[in-house]
């Protein structure tokens, strides 16, 4: 039996935000509703794109707030209580400065780090007991990029972006694309999301964390 009702996937709404960093939240989740054959629909009275899927005979609800970043915490709020879904229920998947490209951290509660989609979330909820699951996008701070190009099967043919050799920054950082390198190692971090979703659903932290957290 599954425990998380409500998977949110944050980022900001927009074609000039798509594959950027901070809507790393969003590609997951359209990952996630690509392979199990559902579709999103923009549902104005829950302020997000909203689909379900059929996991373990449960029904899950996946989110995408139109809210834009900052003010994540309104559409979930609304989604939550309008569902009668708890905090311990829910699942945010986010962008995390503090973790390199690559690495995933999967943990229930904590504060928001600074994230603003976060801090809003737990004002709405008035609770900070969700589940997160953070995907590395590395810091400016620390970027050092080789040049080539690849084949991306998420982000398309890329060519060669020097944004990771740029002192950027973390407004900047966030609302640009990954580096080449950073594209291919997101892409193996949603495919692992998906191939251990049963222990994520099921809020087997012990379980999800030995396959999600070694690289």
């Amino acid at each position: 039996m599954v425990k998380i009702r409500l998977i949110v996937g944050l980022g900001n709404p927009g074609s000039e935000y798509d594959l950027t960093r901070h809507n790393i939240g969003f590609l997951t989740l359209d990952v996630l509703a690509k392979k199990r054959g559902v579709f999103f629909k923009a549902e104005k009275k829950f302020l997000a794109e909203i689909t379900k899927i059929q996991f373990l005979g449960d029904q899950i609800i996946l989110m995408k707030p139109n809210t834009f970043m900052n003010l994540s915490g309104q559409a979930v709020g609304v989604v939550s209580n309008y569902f009668k879904i708890r905090p311990e229920e829910i699942l945010v998947i986010h962008d995390e400065l503090d973790l390199q490209p690559g690495r995933i951290k999967l943990k229930k509660g904590g504060n928001h780090g600074g994230h603003n989609g976060l801090k809003d979330i737990d004002a709405k909820l008035g609770s900070n007991a969700y589940y997160r699951l953070r995907i590395g996008i590395g810091h400016p701070r620390d970027c050092v990029e080789g040049q080539k190009t690849v084949n991306s099967s998420l982000f398309g043919l890329q060519i060669p972006d020097s944004s990771r050799n740029k002192k950027l920054e973390v407004p900047q950082y966030v609302l640009k694309r990954p580096s080449i390198e950073d594209q291919v190692k997101i892409e193996h971090c949603i495919e692992r999301i998906h191939d251990n979703l049963e222990s994520i659903l099921e809020a087997n932290l012990e379980v999800a964390q030995r396959h999600l957290h070694s690289l």
